[in-house]
């Protein structure tokens, strides 16, 4: 939920038995309920951005991508938990992370590193001066193919259980939203970072895609490829022309706005174009303004032949 100490659940929340205890995250708030309960500890995060991208980004195993909203449980590795009983690193082995690795093996999950064949598999190679991934494996690559492919939740790779809604209110905030999420897991090697012991994957994902002509903010993979010379892959090019359309729909709808109500980032954003995401809500676009989520969801649905 939303970091924001006058939001009534936040409220509620306190109200409730929860007490706020320090994060080191500044975008994050921890709240541990009072009540205890036989064997049960319950801890809520309240967060700055969208919860959708704190889960990808600071989730300790795959085996913690499962994840309820209002309507809808999701699983985004159902394989690899409950019918393969394994799941893989995402985070680097401190003390933090070793309580849910034991948590995890108490329950009878097997946590691997990445995939072993991943080691011995080339998964780049150059198609008409763009990188592709070579995601078309022999079935002895089955592990391969699952965890490097591009995923978008709610995808053909995602189980989804609709839940009893009854008596609750719709959200403002459409299933679309959280389902045009794109992301996927990456080798964080040895030596990337001077902490890192052990080789893991790591989940890409971003979520800057905030523009003021936006309704709402979207996590997509962050794919900037570091391999072949560090070219652009496919998906990153998509993402960049979005990127670009947002800005300059952005600069559209600022330059009518009277000089006097213009944000102070007004001229940074006409030198800048890049600028563009990060001045919302500070400021009120005319009534008049159209809103390109639609379009932004739709941008995002197009499958490449990355997803299989």
């Amino acid at each position: 939920m939303a970091n924001d100490q006058s939001n009534p659940i936040t409220q509620y929340i306190k109200s409730n038995g929860y007490e706020e205890h320090s994060w080191a995250n500044e975008d994050a708030k921890e709240y541990i309920s009072t009540v205890t309960l036989p064997g049960l500890a319950i801890t809520l995060f309240c967060v700055n951005t969208m919860p959708i991208y704190e889960l990808l980004s600071n989730c300790a195993v795959t085996a913690s991508l499962y994840f309820i909203t209002w309507n809808k449980a999701y699983a985004l590795f159902p394989y690899k938990i409950p019918v393969k009983s394994e799941c893989y690193l995402l985070q680097p082995m401190d003390n933090p992370i070793l309580s849910w690795l034991r948590f995890f093996q108490s329950i009878g999950l097997t946590i691997n590193t990445f995939s072993w064949v991943q080691h011995r598999t080339t998964l780049r190679t150059e198609v008409d001066g763009d990188t592709m991934e070579l995601l078309s494996l022999g079935q002895a690559e089955h592990d391969v193919r699952e965890l490097a492919r591009y995923r978008r939740i709610g995808d053909k790779h995602t189980w989804m259980v609709n839940m009893d809604t009854r008596g609750l209110q719709v959200p403002d905030t459409p299933d679309a939203v959280l389902e045009s999420t794109t992301f996927r897991l990456v080798i964080q090697s040895d030596g990337e970072e001077d902490s890192e012991k052990v080789s893991r994957y790591s989940i890409s994902c971003d979520d800057s895609l905030k523009h003021s002509v936006l309704k709402y903010r979207y996590v997509t993979i962050n794919d900037f490829d570091e391999h072949q010379d560090r070219k652009e892959s496919y998906y990153s090019a998509r993402l960049s022309a979005l990127w670009d359309r947002l800005n300059e729909t952005t600069q559209l709808q600022l330059s009518p706005i009277p000089k006097k109500d213009r944000p102070a980032q007004y001229i940074a954003v006409l030198n800048n174009t890049w600028l563009a995401s990060e001045i919302k809500g500070g400021f009120e676009l005319p009534s008049t303004s159209k809103f390109y989520d639609d379009e932004v969801i739709a941008f995002l649905a197009i499958k490449s032949n990355r997803w299989v």
